[in-house]
């Protein structure tokens, strides 16, 4: 069995587990209305009869049995597969049954910036490391900078490229999103955000800092150093900003950079969009 969080990557997760799979497969969404008065194992039953084996089963945490139907799933079938996802909300420790020991969990982060370019430009710019980015940025950006418009690319993403919608309607990609609520912190979750609350209004100042804690702390720790924006993996300090920053503030600040809103860096000042190619 294969349970998996709702996320950006989830048609891509379920094409891989598919292409290694000749068995019959149906996809099954959840918040069907048929689901409300029937249950899910009669369902899988009936299909398993027909000759299905692979499941994927869509908004799980709309359905109520969610956890006992997959646990009772995993038991009595041994040749079937489920590939379920769900919103991130979905906790599978907190279920009314035990699918600790029978699941893998994937969580999907949204794109990455040098995923969105993969998207829109049809290329295979490869990952980076936060090393790579930060001993050979100068170098990186030149080459990658052949492959995209800066001036487009970079704010297009910050506005809508987090979550692949865009690929269906980039004028519906706020309102889609637009049901969340504020909540209470510094930072939202993605600069995508940031406009859907103030789309003509938006703080640059904020939309990088938030661009950059999210593409970093998707594969690094970043918690809050006493001086500078951000600390990673309890090592380098970073001050996000425009190009006219300077070092000033991290004058004596061993191992800190500046991650500013430019095309190419010198020396300690990285270009903030190079940290989208982390993953």
């Amino acid at each position: 069995m294969v349970l998996g969080y709702r996320g950006s990557g989830k048609t891509t997760l379920l094409l891989q587990h598919l292409s290694a799979i000749q068995r019959m497969g149906i996809y099954v969404s959840l918040d069907d209305f048929y689901f409300e008065t029937h249950r899910l194992v009669e369902s899988v039953e009936s299909l398993y009869e027909l000759g299905y084996r692979v499941f994927l089963l869509d908004e799980v945490h709309r359905y109520g049995w969610w956890s006992k139907d997959l646990k009772q799933l995993y038991d009595d079938y041994e040749d079937i597969q489920i590939i379920a996802t769900g919103s991130s909300i979905l906790d599978i420790s907190k279920g009314n049954a035990d699918l600790s020991r029978r699941a893998s969990v994937y969580h999907l982060h949204g794109l990455s910036f040098r995923e969105y370019l993969n998207f829109q430009k049809n290329i295979n710019l490869p990952k980076l490391s936060l090393e790579e980015i930060l001993n050979k940025h100068q170098i990186l950006a030149s080459e990658i900078l052949d492959t995209f418009n800066f001036d487009s690319d970079f704010q297009n993403y910050m506005r809508f490229g987090y979550f692949p919608y865009f690929l269906e309607s980039k004028n519906a990609y706020h309102q889609g999103i637009s049901y969340l609520q504020k909540p209470e912190k510094i930072y939202l979750q993605n600069p995508n955000f940031i406009y859907v609350f103030s789309p003509e209004m938006a703080n640059i100042g904020s939309v990088r800092e938030t661009f950059f804690l999210n593409q970093l702390s998707a594969v690094h720790s970043v918690t809050a150093p006493k001086f500078g924006d951000f600390m990673v993996d309890d090592t380098y300090v970073f001050e996000v900003g425009g190009a006219s920053k300077t070092t000033d503030q991290l004058r004596g600040i061993p191992h800190s950079y500046l991650a500013l809103d430019i095309e190419g860096g010198s020396n300690r000042r990285v270009p903030l969009w190079l940290f989208g190619m982390l993953y």
